[in-house]
């Protein structure tokens, strides 16, 4: 594990994370947070936890009973207090989106993280009218759709509605909701996503949340700087942390049914 901190970077042991109190059980569930007592004028402690193994087509279903909420240069799910959702892919060149349907709509078209015209680090983003109002025991999914193996779908299910396969060894992904976001587009999947591992971070004043700070009233006001904000105000991060239930991933194989 990997402890991040916040600016400049800087990465710590998993037992002053713990000692900290950053990284926790809590009953059965992952806690990942951030210190919210102190100011840090050099950089907010905050936890970067990656995978060892990496991944390329499957399906990744994460069950989280609480997610950071939508507060003053904490990413994510989002920069600053923008009340909608967007989720975004990060790419090398040569990789756009083109989705534009009622329920979502393409913030920015190009996946590259250097994108011409794009602040650095955006990439392709979906904005989609579901809130990140998570409710306890809420899964969240990440879905590479076998049967459109031009895009990556991505779900928002409630627990408790959730389909009755949803923690089977045999998940079947076609047979639910409709997906939130579906990042189709002019983009080769299978170059551009390979090998990827899972990553639960909690980061501030990065390239995408610093460079939009002074277009973004409700947070400039409060501060001239997002890291003077981030440095001054540490009881505005309290909400910044994870709660994750389980993470369940189920690599691309042949018996798994992707039926539609």
């Amino acid at each position: 594990m990997l402890i991040h901190s916040a600016f400049p970077c800087g990465y710590l042991d998993q037992n002053t994370a713990a000692s900290q109190g950053l990284v926790s059980i809590r009953r059965s569930s992952v806690f990942i947070g951030v210190d919210h007592i102190h100011a840090a004028l050099s950089g907010r402690s905050s936890i970067r936890i990656t995978s060892e193994n990496l991944y390329t087509p499957g399906l990744f279903i994460s069950n989280l009973a609480h997610m950071p909420g939508s507060i003053c240069d904490t990413k994510p799910p989002d920069v600053h207090t923008n009340a909608r959702t967007s989720i975004a892919l990060y790419t090398s060149d040569r990789c756009s989106i083109n989705r534009n349907d009622e329920s979502e709509t393409v913030q920015t078209s190009n996946c590259y993280v250097q994108a011409a015209g794009q602040s650095n680090n955006v990439g392709c983003s979906i904005a989609v009218s579901t809130p990140w109002n998570v409710p306890p025991s809420s899964p969240n999914l990440l879905q590479r759709s076998i049967k459109a193996p031009s895009a990556i779908e991505f779900r928002y299910l409630i627990y408790s509605s959730a389909p009755g396969d949803i923690n089977s060894n045999f998940p079947n992904p076609g047979g639910w909701s409709t997906a939130l976001a579906n990042s189709a587009g002019n983009c080769d999947i299978d170059t551009h996503f390979t090998n990827h591992m899972i990553l639960f971070d909690l980061a501030f004043c990065r390239d995408w949340a610093g460079g939009v700070w002074e277009g973004t009233p409700s947070c400039s006001g409060l501060a001239c700087k997002c890291t003077d904000y981030v440095a001054n105000n540490p009881s505005s991060f309290q909400e910044s942390c994870w709660l994750i239930n389980s993470l369940r991933v189920h690599p691309w194989k042949k018996k798994l049914r992707y039926a539609r």
